[in-house]
């Protein structure tokens, strides 16, 4: 198991005091782009991610961070079915009842044409 350094608390949602970095690190271990993580670290990061854009202002921070097209590179064909879910469920988690982000991923980032 993979601990972030910006770890949440599974019982305890004290937000990171770095939101930034929290954001990036998670990014970085969802992407793996030098392949040094597991998918079960993965996974894992997509599960930090998710519990932190449950807020609304969380949630509206993926686009403000420009955070979108790292998600949706995981929608992809190469990418495992586990990996595709979980990018699927953060872009849920982040467009449930917050206009701001439905705005967004929908006429920024043309969200229905990536998905059909």
């Amino acid at each position: 198991m993979i601990q972030l350094k910006w770890k949440v608390p599974l019982l305890n949602f004290t937000l990171p005091y770095n939101f930034l970095s929290f954001f990036l690190d998670c990014i970085a271990i969802i992407r793996n782009k030098t392949g040094q993580h597991s998918e079960d670290e993965r996974l894992n990061a997509f599960d930090e991610l998710e519990m932190i854009v449950e807020g609304i202002d969380n949630a509206s921070n993926m686009d403000r961070m420009n955070l979108w097209p790292e998600i949706f590179a995981c929608i992809t064909a190469e990418e495992s079915v586990s990996v595709v879910k979980f990018a699927l469920w953060i872009i849920g988690t982040c467009a449930q009842n917050n206009p701001e982000a439905q705005d967004s991923l929908i006429n920024k980032h043309s969200i229905i044409s990536r998905l059909l």
